[in-house]
């Protein structure tokens, strides 16, 4: 790529990331409140996002138990810490660290 090509990428893409971090403060001002169909969808979405992001990594699990131990042991650890201190990032950084120790 030349060096105008990189540019107009860079742009481009500079373009696309500040319109789609602005956009909302522009569709939903603050003295306004939220529509209905949006706060519909924000207590929802990160249920369905975690579920999602589940079926993606479970997607590959062989059903044999001597096989599949690693992500037994993650999937039960996540449950229990999430259930525990419903923090969903410690939960997650800390199945992920301990799945990797269990496969390393």
């Amino acid at each position: 790529m030349t060096l105008v090509q990189v540019s107009i990428y860079v742009g481009i893409m500079m373009f696309a990331s500040i319109t789609t971090r602005f956009l909302p403060f522009f569709f939903f001002p603050e003295n306004k409140p939220l529509p209905k169909w949006v706060q519909f969808v924000a207590d929802r979405l990160p249920y369905a996002s975690l579920g999602m992001i589940l079926i993606y990594a479970l997607k590959d699990t062989s059903l044999d138990i001597a096989v599949s131990y690693p992500e037994v042991i993650a999937l039960i650890w996540i449950t229990i810490i999430h259930l525990k201190y419903k923090q969903t990032l410690l939960s997650i950084s800390t199945s992920v660290l301990l799945y990797l120790f269990l496969v390393n």
